[in-house]
Formats: structure tokens, C-alpha cells, sequence
């Protein structure tokens, strides 16, 4: 491979000249981070095909049936569209803020808990506890990746400079979306049983994002700095 230097200015030139081309710019996060929101609307609806809703739907009624779950998805899309914007050149937005939205998230998380089980106090039967909470975190889980993928993929046009950030950002998005769904077929909302396994499965995520981004990112990096 020659290097740059040792070319004549005109030959630069004209290499680089040959390499013009459009270049499709990027969509702005809010929009990227939209094609996430389907795919959770997608899930909501697998969820409730496959599983079904959750047992005391008629107590909550249409109104904490549907619209606590809207809130928490809308929660986690925020979270969603700040990480995004990490990965834009030159973007304004800073980790403290996505720190602060994944905190208010968190909290979304914890008193949409609590008002469910205000309304509709289901505990899990004797002796299934670790049975139902462990089948709860798997779900969980497994709902959150897909959306995953998709969100660093989203995010590889970009140059994220804290990939580390952009990935704990999205992890936890995805959880806190993946719980939100599962919710909606899961009755059980006493302490035990929602921190042990809906919120234990959105930590999973978090930490399942921040280890993607890293080997992502890193790959990708050499990828794209790798000579032709």
C-alpha cells in the first residue's frame, strides 16, 4: 500500500475525487429511535396473542391495563433516543442527562409497580416463588434482546465516543421496555416477586447492553479503521 506522502498532490487528487459520492445522512434519533417503539407495540401484541393478558385485566381496568405500560414504553424511548444521540458527532447531549432519564425510568418502573399492586394485590401462590420469579426474569430477559440488537445497530452509523454509556443507556431501555410488556401478562406485583425478577431481569439487560456495546463497538471500530 502506498502511502499518502509519498503520492503526488494530483493523484491524491484524483483519488479522492474518485471516492465522491452522496452520502445518505443520518435520521435524527427521535426517528431512529421510533422504529424501537414498534417493534415494542410488535411484542405488546405477541405478548398478549401467545400469553394472554394477565388474569385480573378486568380489575385494573382499560385505563391501568394499557396506559401504566404506554407511560413506562415512553420512558424507555426517551432513554433510548438520548443514547442515540451519544453516538452523533458533536451532540450536545451528555451522559449525566441519560444518567438522570435512567434514573427517572427506574423510577417509572418502581411506582407503576406499586400502583398496580395498590389496585390489584396478586401474590404469588406458597412454595412457587422462585419457580414463577425465575420464569418471570427469563421472559423478562428474552423480550429485551431483539429490541437490543436492533438499538446498537441503529447506532453503528454513528461515532460513539462512550460506547460504554451508549450501551448501559440502551440496555436499560430495552429491560425497562421488556418489563413494561411482560407486565401486561404477568399479575404478580407484590416486592418480592417484582424486584426479584421484572426489575433483577431490567438490571440484566443493562448490563447485557454495556457488554454488546463493548464488543460491538470495538469490532466495529477496527472494521472501520482496517486499510483497504
Amino acid at each position: 500500500m502506498v502511502a499518502m506522502e509519498d503520492m503526488p498532490f494530483e493523484k491524491i487528487k484524483d483519488q479522492v475525487r474518485q471516492d465522491w459520492g452522496p452520502v445518505k445522512p443520518l435520521a435524527p434519533p427521535w426517528k431512529r429511535g421510533a422504529l424501537l417503539f414498534g417493534v415494542w407495540l410488535i411484542l405488546v401484541a405477541l405478548n398478549l396473542t401467545l400469553f394472554g393478558p394477565r388474569p385480573d385485566a378486568d380489575v385494573l381496568g382499560p385505563w391501568y391495563f394499557w396506559v401504566l405500560p404506554i407511560i413506562q414504553l415512553l420512558s424507555a424511548y426517551a432513554v433510548i433516543v438520548l443514547g442515540i444521540r451519544l453516538t452523533v458527532p458533536g451532540s450536545a447531549a451528555a451522559p449525566s442527562v441519560v444518567t438522570g432519564l435512567v434514573f427517572l425510568g427506574a423510577a417509572v418502573h418502581l411506582a407503576v409497580s406499586w400502583i398496580i399492586f395498590q389496585i390489584s394485590p396478586v401474590e404469588v401462590e406458597a412454595g412457587r416463588h422462585i419457580q414463577i420469579s425465575l420464569a418471570c426474569l427469563v421472559f423478562t430477559l428474552s423480550l429485551s434482546i431483539l429490541p437490543l440488537i436492533l438499538a446498537l445497530i441503529l447506532s453503528r452509523r454513528g461515532m460513539p465516543s462512550r460506547p460504554a454509556v451508549v450501551g448501559l443507556a440502551c440496555g436499560f431501555a430495552c429491560g425497562l421496555s421488556a418489563e413494561a410488556v411482560w407486565r401486561m401478562h404477568c399479575p404478580y406485583g407484590s416486592w418480592s416477586h417484582v424486584l426479584s425478577s421484572h426489575t433483577a431481569a431490567v438490571m440484566a439487560a443493562l448490563l447485557l447492553g454495556w457488554i454488546l456495546s463493548l464488543v460491538f463497538f470495538r469490532h466495529y471500530g477496527k472494521r472501520q479503521s482496517k486499510p483497504e
